[in-house]
C-alpha cells in the first residue's frame, strides 16, 4: 500500500474548520458547558450468534465511536463518559475511530489524561477513522498508544477464555483509501469466531461477503447528528448512506453502528443522542 500523503484540500478543511470552531467557543460559550449524564445515552442489548465460544458466552462488548476531542466534547463532558463506560464492567472496549476533528496539538495532553482512564478486562481496541487521517495519522497513532489502546487497522488480535479464543479484527479507513482486509482475512484462523471494527458501516457490504465475521462495529455517520420523524438521519455521509445507525443484519453477519459521542461540523445534536454501545454475546439456544 502506498504511503499516506495529506492532500492540501484536507489541509485547508481542518485549518479552515479549527478556525471556526474558535470562534465558536468565543461567542457562544454555553455550547461548551457542563455535562449531564442523560445527554449520553447507553444502549443495552443482547446479541444471539450460533457459533460463540462457549466460554464468551455473557462477553460483553463496550462499542464507543468517534469522539471527536475539542468541538462538542469538552474535557468535562468525556470525563464524565469515562466514568459511564467504566460503570459498565465491560469486558472490552472496541472504538471505531475519529478521536479528534481538528486542533489535535491543543487538545492531546487533555485526552490522553482523560482516555487512559478506560478500564475493562480486556482492554482496548480501536481503528483509525478519516479524521484521524486528516489530523496527522502518525500522531493519533502515538496518542491512541500512549492511551493504551491496541490498533487492529488491518490486523488481527487473540483473546483467549481457557483453551477457546475469540478474535478481533479491524480495518483502515475506506474513506482515505486505506481498506484492505486481505491481510485480516489471511491472519484469520479458518472457522474462527471474529468481531470487525471498521470506522465506516458501509464496508459491511465487502465484509459480509467473506462469511468470516459474525459482527462488525462501526461509526463514522453520527447517526446524521439529526434525526428526523418519518425520515431518519438528516445526513447521510460518504461511506454510511446504508447503515447510518444501529443493528443491521447483512447475509450472515450483524453489524451494528454506533451513533458516536462527539459531533463534527456543528456542535449540536437533535432527537440523536451521543451513544455508549454495550453488547453482551449469547449463545443461541
Amino acid at each position: 500500500m502506498k504511503e499516506y500523503k495529506l492532500t492540501a484540500e484536507r489541509q485547508e478543511y481542518v485549518i479552515k474548520n479549527l478556525k471556526r470552531e474558535m470562534h465558536l467557543r468565543k461567542y457562544f460559550p454555553l455550547l461548551y458547558r457542563g455535562f449531564k449524564e442523560r445527554w449520553v445515552e447507553i444502549k443495552k442489548f443482547d446479541l444471539s450468534i450460533d457459533n460463540i465460544p462457549n466460554n464468551f458466552d455473557g462477553y460483553k462488548i463496550v462499542h464507543i465511536s468517534d469522539i471527536h476531542f475539542g468541538t462538542w466534547m469538552t474535557s468535562k463532558r468525556l470525563s464524565g463518559i469515562v466514568h459511564m463506560i467504566n460503570h459498565q464492567n465491560a469486558d472490552i472496549i472496541c472504538y471505531t475511530g475519529d478521536l479528534f476533528s481538528y486542533g489535535i496539538d491543543l487538545w492531546e495532553k487533555n485526552l490522553v489524561e482523560i482516555l487512559s482512564e478506560l478500564k475493562s478486562k480486556d482492554g482496548v481496541v480501536s481503528v483509525m477513522g478519516n479524521h484521524d487521517y486528516w489530523n496527522g495519522h502518525q500522531k493519533v497513532r502515538r496518542i491512541s498508544k500512549e492511551i493504551g489502546m491496541v490498533e487492529l487497522s488491518n490486523n488481527v488480535l487473540s483473546i483467549s477464555r481457557g483453551k477457546e479464543e475469540l478474535f478481533f479484527s479491524g480495518t483502515d479507513s475506506i474513506y482515505e483509501d486505506r481498506y484492505d482486509l486481505e491481510p485480516v482475512l489471511e491472519k484469520l484462523p479458518e472457522n474462527s469466531f471474529s468481531i470487525l471494527l471498521s470506522h465506516e458501516p458501509d464496508t459491511a457490504d465487502i465484509s459480509a461477503k467473506t462469511g468470516r465475521f459474525a459482527l462488525q462495529l462501526s461509526g463514522h455517520a453520527h447517526g446524521g447528528q439529526m434525526i428526523l420523524p418519518f425520515i431518519g438521519p438528516a445526513v447521510r455521509v460518504r461511506h454510511a448512506h446504508n447503515y447510518p445507525l444501529g443493528l443491521y443484519k447483512i447475509n450472515q453477519m450483524y453489524l451494528y453502528t454506533n451513533r458516536g459521542l462527539g459531533t463534527s461540523i456543528a456542535p449540536i445534536r437533535i432527537n440523536c443522542k451521543p451513544e455508549i454501545t454495550v453488547i453482551t454475546l449469547k449463545k443461541s439456544e
